[in-house]
């Protein structure tokens, strides 16, 4: 077991009757886990719970099953599992949906449970960045909200630099699909995707929001969606 350093607690919650081929899946975590080289991991047996489908388990002699819920506590030094690992962050989803709760009709506890990810959701940032963990840039965000996808540039401001933020928008997205070299760089033999800003977003990172309206070039595949050099 390695010793010194940050370390991280990971729980991974399973039912008892869980499989994984002819083992319970608990058993076989374990075993993958050991394999992968983790500092540590221990098996707790529950007493009762319940998950996401609201069904209740106890070890009550009279229920004919059990189905008890197993919790895996697996802890790591954050630094070595940092060589190797990405994180996709996506933090503007949760402030979209803070500033549009009237709208989503969401109650006073679920703004509470919100704020406490976005709490957390900086504070991850900066975890990663301490333990060298690559962060990608993430947005699911769909309908009447993806118009506040580019707003993740200046959220993650609070904690990173906008050279770093352009790179995890660029240089790790590409290497978290598999395809450096290929992507987020201009380079011969990569594809032609080129977006061309008015002005320094280095030194302005707004220039990089407003659903491109500070782009003057947009080229996709070497093809140009939008060209305002050629006017």
């Amino acid at each position: 077991m390695r010793s010194g350093g940050e370390k991280v607690l990971m729980r991974i919650f399973v039912g008892e009757s869980d499989r994984h081929g002819h083992r319970p899946l608990y058993e076989a975590l374990v075993g993958l886990l050991r394999k992968e080289g983790l500092a540590g991991a221990t098996v707790l047996r529950g007493v009762s719970g319940f998950g996401a489908h609201s069904v209740y388990h106890t070890t009550k002699l009279l229920r004919l099953s059990t189905d008890l819920p197993m919790v895996v506590e697996v802890v790591d030094s954050l630094f070595y599992r940092g060589k190797g690992a990405y994180l996709v962050a996506n933090l503007v989803a949760y402030y979209a949906m803070k500033e549009r709760a009237k709208e989503f009709g969401m109650s006073s506890e679920m703004l509470a449970k919100n704020d406490m990810v976005i709490d957390g959701g900086l504070k991850s940032l900066e975890i990663c960045k301490r333990a060298g963990i690559k962060v990608g840039y993430g947005s699911d965000l769909l309908g009447a909200l993806q118009v506040d996808q580019s707003r993740e540039f200046l959220l993650r401001r609070e904690v990173l630099s906008p050279i770093e933020i352009i790179r995890q928008a660029t240089l790790v997205g590409a290497e978290i699909v598999r395809m450096p070299g290929k992507l987020g760089v201009v380079a011969p033999g990569a594809f032609a995707d080129i977006l061309v800003v008015d002005g320094d977003p280095i030194k302005k990172l707004e220039l990089l929001t407003g659903q491109g309206e500070n782009l003057s070039v947009i080229m996709k595949a070497g093809r140009f969606h939008k060209n305002r050099l050629a006017a």
